[in-house]
C-alpha cells in the first residue's frame, strides 16, 4: 500500500505538483486531540462537494 508521503514524492518527482517544495512537506502534524469532531469537517467537506455541483 502506498503511503500519503509515498504518492506526494511520485507527484513532486512527475511534475504533477507546481509549487517549490519547502519544509512544510516535512513536517510530521501532532496529533488531534481525543475530542476533535471529526464529524464537523466531514460536514464541512460534504458541504463544498454539493455546493461544487450545483451550477
Amino acid at each position: 500500500m502506498t503511503t500519503n508521503t509515498e504518492l506526494l514524492d511520485e507527484f513532486f518527482a512527475a511534475g504533477k505538483i507546481h509549487v517549490q517544495r519547502g519544509a512544510l512537506f516535512a513536517r510530521v502534524p501532532h496529533p488531534m486531540p481525543a475530542d476533535f469532531d471529526f464529524h464537523r469537517v466531514e460536514g464541512m467537506l460534504l458541504g463544498l462537494a454539493t455546493g461544487e455541483l450545483i451550477p
